[in-house]
């Protein structure tokens, strides 16, 4: 499970709500050693920062 948090940005031109520097709050893994937790944090921290980029939320 991941949790996001985030700050949230109304770009009034499109009527739309959008996540900015979205930040890994919760991830939950499963029988993966603590001692790579923080990279694996780090990687998807990225991967969601991409996948959010420009992603309408509210129109």
């Amino acid at each position: 499970m991941v949790g996001v948090t985030g700050d949230v940005e109304y770009r009034t031109k499109e009527g739309a709500f959008y996540l900015q520097n979205p930040k890994v709050a919760k991830l939950a893994f499963n029988d993966v050693p603590t001692a790579i937790q923080p990279k694996i944090k780090k990687s998807v921290e990225k991967l969601v920062a991409k996948a959010l980029k420009n992603t309408q939320f509210i129109n």
